[in-house]
């Protein structure tokens, strides 16, 4: 009976360690989000993808700045430009081209478009040689006469500018095209024609020489004798 009690206690005592032996339970994980780690004291936090993504994005380089046109002063007309050269201002259409010269006695160089059937565009020099210096008035105007092949004289006429007088010299011919002013040879250009003029002024006299085809010379000549009275001191305004 004895033996027969203590088989029965030694099986509960087993089955009891058998129902023990079960791992024990693992903890739920945390559904809250992991919060990121704070750096140490004094040290910048690591840049976050979205971050580091917008750093390396090259930075576009700045615009350029339109380029300012030249302007005409408040008081130049519509379709008119101001252009300075040594210490004078004259005002000539926009659709004037300047040219640049290296020659030291042309201040400034000019050629506007053609018109009809003329193929060569005409071409302004100013010319300065120093003040009071460059000749009188009559010999310019026989000088410029004797560039054409025609013995006959042109047409010359004084008018008053903005700051001295004027004298304007017009002729057309044959003009004797030379490659310079002093060289002996010329390539003669007939149906040409010149437009010339002695601005006597302070700090002058200044020459302007016009010379090209005929109907271009002749389409731009109120625009010369324009260009040629408003001839003045840079300085001035008026």
């Amino acid at each position: 009976m004895n033996h027969r009690v203590r088989f029965i206690l030694a099986l509960a005592a087993m089955s009891g360690l058998a129902c023990d032996s079960s791992p024990p339970p693992t903890a739920a994980p945390d559904p809250s989000p992991t919060k990121a780690s704070t750096p140490p004291a004094g040290q910048a936090p690591a840049p976050t993808p979205v971050a580091q993504k917008a750093a390396e994005k090259p930075t576009p380089p700045p615009e350029k700045a339109p380029a300012v046109p030249p302007t005409a002063s408040p008081s130049t007309p519509t379709g008119m430009t101001d252009v300075s050269f040594q210490d004078f201002t004259m005002t000539v259409p926009s659709t004037w081209m300047a040219r640049s010269t290296a020659n030291p006695m042309r201040l400034a160089q000019f050629t506007w478009p053609t018109v009809g059937e003329d193929k060569e565009a005409p071409e302004l020099i100013v010319f300065f040689f120093g003040v009071g210096s460059g000749g009188g008035v009559q010999a310019n105007i026989d000088r410029w006469s004797g560039q054409f092949e025609e013995k006959e004289a042109g047409k010359t006429e004084s008018i008053n500018g903005a700051h001295g007088k004027i004298t304007i010299f017009d002729k057309t011919g044959t003009f004797k095209l030379q490659p310079s002013m002093m060289a002996p040879d010329y390539t003669p250009k007939p149906g040409w024609r010149m437009l010339a003029a002695v601005i006597e002024c302070d700090g002058g006299p200044i020459f302007l020489r016009a010379t090209g085809p005929a109907a271009s010379m002749g389409e731009a000549r109120n625009a010369f004798v324009a260009a040629a009275k408003s001839l003045r001191p840079r300085a001035s305004q008026s």
